[in-house]
């Protein structure tokens, strides 16, 4: 009832705040509060605590699937640190056309733009995915400066310093041409089949402990250099494999996205059944 419209309307009505309303002991304790018949009761909770639980599995199946691209690398190629003789591994330089990080443009925040070049910032790069929120842009002027790292569609992003470091993503065609800062390096794929392969190699669990080891080793603050990440050693696989990986890869996502979008609708209907139950209409 508390996370209800009809109290937050009546907290919002005796709360002197404008914005985030407050109430003391008096005021919570004169709050209206609906009180049907014990059966009607009993009916309301079950429709839902059946609402909730069906939300709680949607939710485990998320978290299962989360898991599923790690297990699916690891299934296909192994453990991408611990060697074996069943696998061949190469550094990660020899699949790469370019490793490299960008830099703050002149003027650091000054020169940030509402229009222009995207510019990428450890903050977007999360654990697996892109995200967009505090994306900055850049003007052409700056944009020229950091030329060297133009990002490309499919580009593998890596967090080379501070507490985000060793969290990767890929790139997409909504990134290209964009540039990044100093805090994220450019993994380039000498073919772009490998593009899946190498961010599914680094963002496996065992991989990332092992970047975090390397990075806890810099002499003043936590980073990793060009040189450590082409030095890299991964499991060396065929294009055919990698194809295959990253179609298995897309599967997964689908039904990821299935999942999510179920979870969604079930959310909406859960607030709609305590809005409704609380209005004395469910």
């Amino acid at each position: 009832w508390m996370a209800s419209d009809q109290f937050l309307g009546y907290a919002a009505s005796v709360s002197g705040r404008a914005n985030i309303p407050k109430i003391n002991r008096t005021q919570l304790l004169k709050a209206p509060i609906p009180l049907p018949p014990l059966d009607e009761q009993r009916r309301i909770a079950g429709i839902l605590d059946a609402a909730d639980a069906l939300r709680r599995r949607r939710r485990e199946a998320l978290a299962l699937l989360d898991t599923l691209p790690g297990a699916i690398f690891a299934e296909m190629f192994g453990d991408p640190v611990e060697k074996s003789q069943d696998r061949k591994f190469v550094p990660l330089g020899a699949i790469t056309s370019k490793i490299g990080s960008g830099a703050t443009p002149r003027g650091g925040a000054k020169v940030y733009r509402d229009e222009g070049t995207k510019f990428i910032r450890s903050m977007n790069v999360r654990d697996g995915t892109f995200s967009e929120e505090g994306m900055v842009r850049i003007d052409e002027k700056a944009a020229r400066q950091l030329l060297n790292v133009e990002v490309c569609e499919d580009d593998v992003f890596l967090n080379i310093t501070g507490a985000s470091v060793a969290r990767c993503c890929r790139s997409d065609a909504s990134l290209s041409g964009a540039r990044v800062n100093q805090h994220v390096a450019i993994i380039r794929p000498k073919n772009s089949v490998f593009t899946d392969f190498i961010m599914g190699a680094l963002c496996h669990p065992h991989m990332n402990a092992n970047l975090l080891r390397i990075a806890e080793a810099g002499a003043t603050r936590q980073a990793i250099t060009k040189l450590q990440i082409e030095r890299l050693e991964v499991p060396a696989p065929t294009e055919n494999e990698a194809e295959a990986y990253s179609s298995r890869l897309r599967a997964a996502k689908g039904m990821r996205d299935q999942v999510f979008e179920h979870q969604s609708q079930l959310e909406t209907l859960f607030a709609s059944f305590q809005s409704r139950a609380f209005a004395g209409v469910l």
